[in-house]
């Protein structure tokens, strides 16, 4: 049986497609959190990346906040 061109699956695999192909990259099913519906260590890594002032207030309440 042919893959209809227009079903959601064909959709998504062109979005995930163009995206891997632009500098985004696919993650293991097995890190997904499905009780946050995120990846906790990717979003860790970026705020611990992109955020300094406010971790380090942060961890100023809390102590070492750490992407292990």
């Amino acid at each position: 049986m042919k893959p209809n061109p227009t079903a959601e699956a064909a959709f998504e695999t062109v979005v995930e497609t163009h995206l891997l192909c632009h500098g985004y990259k696919a993650l293991s099913r097995n890190g997904f959190d499905r009780a946050l519906a995120l990846f906790s260590q990717e979003a860790l890594a970026f705020i611990l990346g992109t955020q300094a002032k406010a971790l380090a207030k942060l961890e100023q309440l809390l102590g070492k906040i750490t992407c292990e």
